[in-house]
């Protein structure tokens, strides 16, 4: 439940009611973790009900599930962690490598174009690297028609891609510490699971019977 409540937040105060129009890498990272976050609380229950029930057969199937979604959030968030700078520097350097690909190129589409519309953004450091020359794919409304420097994106995509890699380091440190958390939920599964199935099921009803 924190981790669905978390993301929701973080996506509807970044991204508004209305959600995002744009591919943005930040906003899939959160519907991830909101989907992770359901699918948690939907296995929660599941292993109140086996416990309940004292089922062997939703608990193994409980601890199953819980296990995968473990090693899974473990493997993004160190993932994530270790190779955060790697990541950062080959990003840092392929936008440097756009700006120019975009002032020497004569095709009529760029990929640096689709960075601009992604991630709201212009340039490496602002629309002062591309010179004079205005950029359509940094307006505002995709078209400058007046004057450019008010009605285009004033921050650099370095800036942007920083600003997401920090809340991403941020996501990735929270999804190691409830992956650590989900540990002790799989620790109590199996133990419930080996008392289940050393316990027998008829006992109460034949000690009632009996009384």
């Amino acid at each position: 439940m924190i981790v669905l409540a978390a993301a929701l937040y973080f996506y509807f105060s970044t991204f508004g009611v209305r959600g995002t129009d744009q591919h943005n890498i930040l906003a899939y990272t959160y519907i991830v973790l909101a989907a992770i976050g359901a699918l948690s609380f939907v296995l929660g229950i599941l292993g109140c009900c086996g416990s309940y029930h004292y089922s062997r057969c939703l608990l193994g199937f409980y601890f199953a599930l819980l296990l995968v979604i473990f090693a899974i959030e473990i493997a993004i968030g160190v993932a994530g962690f270790v190779h955060r700078e790697q990541a950062r520097a080959i990003i840092h350097e392929t936008l440097k490598e756009g700006v120019e690909d975009w002032k020497n190129s004569n095709n009529e589409v760029r990929w640096m174009d689709a960075i601009h519309v992604m991630f709201q953004c212009c340039g490496y450091n602002g629309p002062t690297d591309y010179g004079i020359a205005k950029v359509p794919s940094c307006c505002l409304n995709g078209e400058c028609t007046m004057d450019f420097a008010l009605l285009s994106f004033q921050t650099g995509c370095k800036e942007r891609i920083d600003n997401i890699m920090h809340n991403f380091l941020i996501i990735c440190i929270s999804v190691i510490t409830i992956a650590l958390i989900e540990l002790i939920g799989l620790i109590f599964a199996m133990t419930l699971c080996c008392a289940v199935n050393g316990r027998d099921p008829n006992a109460y009803y034949r000690a009632v019977q009996t009384a």
